[in-house]
Order: C-alpha cells, then structure tokens, then sequence
C-alpha cells in the first residue's frame, strides 16, 4: 500500500499554480498501488479525486477526500495490422512527449494532437 500523505501541498500540481491541499494524498507510481487502494477499507470507503498534469485545472483551497496522483509511467506498441498500430501509454506518461515519441517510431497519425499539455 502506498503512504497515505495528509494535507498535501497540490500547489505545485496543477498549472494554474493556484494555491491547494488534499486532505489526503497518495502517488500511483505501479499498477499493483491502485488496486491495493480499491482493496484497503480506509481508502475506498472516502472520495476520490484523480490527477493527473494538473492542467486547466481549478481546484479549491481544499480537496476533500483522498487525490491520487497518477505516476504510471509506460508505453509500448501492443499489436500492429495493415491499417493500424494500437499502443498502450500509462496513466502517467506526458501526452507531448508520448506523441513525439509515436513520431520517433514512424507511427504517424498523433502529430496533430502533439504540444496538449497533460498526462
């Protein structure tokens, strides 16, 4: 289970920069962290609020409940046909840099979406 962080500073989270603490907080850096949550009965039975980038965010002086920072990194082509390439990115992958690197690969079709700012 990952440590449950309390009154944590999300002022750096988010782009606004806007000043922000969640009651409760927890980094989601491997798969297993996320479902040890759904299973832990002090986590699953509080609100949740998902993070990812932070951008074009608002988010109040407080946010109640427990946020969980989306930290998964991976991405990796799963399965390719005549037509398509079907790639899989975590949750936490940044979107610029996951398109930049289809691109990089010769697999075309993402450029357009390239410089949205997220994960």
């Amino acid at each position: 289970m990952p440590q449950i962080q309390s009154h944590y500073p999300l002022t750096s989270l988010n782009t606004f920069g806007l000043q922000s603490v969640a009651e409760y907080f927890i980094s989601i850096e491997q798969p297993q962290q996320l479902l040890d949550c759904i299973a832990d009965p002090k986590t699953k039975s509080i609100q949740w609020s998902i993070l990812g980038g932070g951008s074009n965010l608002i988010l109040p002086e407080l946010v109640h409940g427990l946020v969980l920072k989306m930290d998964l990194k991976g991405r990796q082509l799963t399965h390719e046909d005549e037509e398509y390439w079907y790639i899989t990115a975590a949750a936490g992958e940044n979107w610029h840099e996951f398109v930049q690197w289809t691109l990089e690969q010769g697999w075309g079709g993402l450029e357009n979406l390239s410089l949205i700012p997220g994960l």
